[in-house]
């Protein structure tokens, strides 16, 4: 073969290379191939240099590289920081665009820690084709100690060596620093100090008697906060405690789900699997499909897992109430489906330690229904009611009537709005439910029930051009009545009851959102466990912020936003509860080295003992029912009574024994003690009188214990005598 043929041949091979490539490109993936940050802030490499407090804007974006086939980049923009220990992401936001286009994002900080920040942009297509940018296009920031006035405090940082409870003091004008090491470790070595000693987001959590309580008291949070889809990142959970100490909410828990992709409409909590705790329920799109998720929490790995996962909210569909709807004894919760084939349905499994759910009624058929919360017993017959309303349609009430959810209501909503959201509770102080209607008719409406008529009683003035599409009710005012809430893009306002009518007694002065806050989006409770309300919602689709409001005053008539998260552009959903039963506040354990005493202890009256550590024992109330001068003895209310049967004047420890009625007549323990042949009466009487260790053990325990009269053996060993078993021993 010559080198003509040969030369040939190669060509004619890496032409067939580079034909066959082009195909195998043509189907791969599209790829990040860049990733810049960009004024008006910062550019690539920028640097910079300020004091603490102040707040930077950065924007930045991913490049889908140029593919043969227009294949598309799916995958996230993701803005990482480095503060010396790698980088972790900072924000992230969806970024699913096709050949050769651009996605943005922007993202603002507050820089409150004195520290150097590397921030990087992070095209992350989750298939081994992420771009990460060049060290050289890093942005470095440098946040020094901003100026300070003698006597100014500040709480310091978050760090190893202690982890919350020191105060920095301002001298000489300038921040000192703060000294952590002499505190660090076991928080017994430095007993009720205050501190988080080993950083366990727990302050002084002492016990020493292990009964959940601790002689510094704090041991815990009652209340938690959840809240999902923090840091424009769908799949997160977070459940926050406050931590008096740190005066700042800590992160106790959090996890994030890899294949939930968007937020839907609807978070709840109530005791859905039927174990004695609470759980709490959100509503999340999988994969293209929205479900109900039921999240319940492990005691023994202390953490949370998902339980299970189902009912299909199609459309407009959401979660809903949770709640006994067909007085069963057991918790189902609602959902609708906004499509072909929707309505509101009841799901539930009624097992204790339920794992799976199922449909167990459809009460109304309709293809869009936007209920989202409620369940009230608004007619005050023990039975709640289920408030539904879907698009063009009326409200209709139903009602489980014993043997399927009949409809007891139906009114015209006015000027054929739409419901997107309710809440439920006693809004008027009279004792009996009404319900909170709020939607897309820019105002909010109570619904109640008066005379056997359902019918709207008040009509808030409406909002501007926005709908007020998420609302909850909640003694607001901490006045000991229950008010409510409800938000669009130009702000908050809260409605109280002022004993003749409902009046709008604050509303924020936000400049307004660029869009309508996210349909069930609202919640309010004691989240800081300091015995004063606070409320939430997520503030719209494009100001992607849940923000807290709350005012710790008794009678409040204003709020301030006091604290915000970053959410999603779906509208984060928050829940007030008690989610973590294993870390309750119970108080301050009056004797750590004895578990029968302490905050949740029962109190034992009269004797002497302060069970409870109210600070007292309880006076002992006894009774005497049968007039035989003997009290009734009960542990808690009367530990000195002896009468052991109270409805008998013939028993009590002042009677005789009479043999063969089966009854301990004195009050002694035993029942017909010292008549003769009695098993149980302590005495091993032999087979003569029909007691061995097979008829009666309890007199006549064989083995190491005792003796076993009647087995033909006298066994002195055993502490048989001639006395006591004369059977064997004559």
């Amino acid at each position: 073969m010559n080198k003509k043929m040969l030369t040939t041949i190669f060509v004619i091979a890496t032409l067939t290379v580079l034909f066959m490539l082009q195909f195998v490109l043509a189907a791969k993936p599209g790829l990040f191939d860049n990733a810049n940050f960009f004024a008006p802030d910062y550019n690539n490499g920028a640097t910079g240099t300020f004091s603490a407090g102040e707040s930077r804007t950065f924007n930045y974006q991913c490049f889908c590289a140029n593919q043969p086939g227009k294949a598309s980049c799916n995958g996230y923009i993701r803005l990482q920081v480095d503060t010396g220990s790698g980088f972790v992401n900072e924000k992230s936001d969806v970024c699913n665009i096709n050949e050769g286009q651009t996605c943005s994002a922007n993202h603002v900080k507050t820089f409150d820690t004195v520290d150097t920040y590397t921030f990087r942009v992070f095209c992350d297509e989750s298939l081994g084709t992420d771009f990460t940018q060049p060290s050289s296009e890093h942005v470095v920031l440098t946040v020094e100690d901003a100026g300070c006035t003698g006597g100014e405090t500040r709480p310091c940082a978050l760090q190893q060596g202690v982890c919350a409870g020191f105060i920095e003091t301002c001298m000489n004008d300038s921040w000192p620093g703060c000294y952590y090491s002499p505190k660090y470790g076991a928080e017994a070595s430095f007993g009720c100090d205050g501190f988080d000693n080993d950083c366990d987001g727990v302050v002084d959590e002492i016990d020493n008697d292990g009964d959940g309580s601790s002689p510094c008291g704090g041991m815990g949070f009652v209340n938690e906060l959840l809240i999902s889809g923090l840091n424009n990142d769908y799949g997160t959970l977070t459940i926050f405690g406050y931590n008096l100490a740190s005066d700042q909410y800590m992160s106790i828990w959090s996890t994030d789900t890899s294949d939930v992709d968007s937020l839907k409409y609807g978070s709840e909590v109530g005791d859905i699997t039927h174990d004695g705790k609470l759980d709490f329920l959100v509503a999340r799109r999988s994969t293209g499909v929205s479900k109900v998720e039921v999240w319940t929490y492990d005691s023994v790995l202390k953490e949370w897992y998902m339980v299970w996962r189902g009912a299909r909210l199609a459309g407009y569909g959401a979660l809903g109430s949770v709640g006994d709807f067909d007085s069963d004894g057991f918790t189902e919760f609602l959902v609708t489906k906004g499509s072909s084939g929707g309505g509101v349905f009841v799901w539930g499994n009624d097992v204790v330690n339920a794992d799976s759910f199922s449909q167990e009624a459809q009460v109304r058929s309709s293809s869009d229904c936007r209920f989202i919360k409620t369940g009230c017993d608004m007619n005050n017959n023990g039975v709640p009611e289920i408030i539904t309303q879907c698009t063009g349609e009326n409200i209709i009430i139903y009602e489980w009537n014993g043997a399927s959810y009949a409809q007891v209501g139906s009114l015209a909503y006015p000027d054929g709005s739409i419901v997107d959201h309710m809440a439920c509770g006693d809004v008027n102080n009279d004792g009996i439910d009404e319900v909170v209607l709020c939607g897309n008719a820019d105002r909010s409406d109570v619904l109640a029930y008066s005379g056997e008529i359902y019918s709207i009683v008040f009509s808030s003035p409406t909002h501007a051009n926005g709908f007020t599409q998420t609302c909850d009710i909640a003694d607001i005012t901490n006045d000991g009545y229950l008010d409510w809430f409800d938000t669009n893009r130009h702000g908050t306002r809260v409605f109280s009851w002022n004993g003749n009518s409902y009046v709008n007694i604050w509303s924020s002065s936000d400049p307004g959102w660029p869009s309508d806050p996210n349909v069930g989006c609202a919640f309010a409770g004691d989240s800081d466990n300091d015995g004063f309300t606070e409320f939430l919602h997520a503030s719209s689709y494009y100001v992607d912020k849940m923000m807290l409001w709350e005012n710790d005053v008794t009678g409040a008539t204003s709020f301030s936003n006091t604290l915000n998260w970053e959410g999603t552009s779906g509208g984060s959903t928050a829940l007030i509860s008690n989610f973590n039963p294993d870390n309750d506040d119970m108080g301050v354990d009056c004797n750590d080295n004895d578990n029968s005493i302490n905050p949740g202890a029962p109190e034992i009256c009269g004797d002497y003992i302060d069970q409870d550590c109210d600070g007292s024992d309880a006076v002992c109330n006894c009774v005497d029912n049968d007039n035989d001068n003997y009290d009734a003895y009960d542990a808690v209310t009367c530990s000195t009574g002896t009468d052991c049967n109270d409805n008998d004047e013939t028993i009590n420890p002042g009677a005789p024994e009479i043999c063969g009625d089966g009854i301990d007549n004195n009050c002694d323990g035993n029942i017909d003690e010292g008549c003769g042949p009695v098993c149980g009466d302590g005495y091993c009487e032999g087979t003569a009188y029909g007691e061995d260790c097979r008829s009666c053990s309890a007199d006549c325990p064989s083995g190491a214990r005792g003796v076993c009269c009647g087995d033909g053996k006298c066994d002195t060993r055993k502490g048989e005598t001639a006395s006591f078993c004369p059977v064997d021993c004559a």
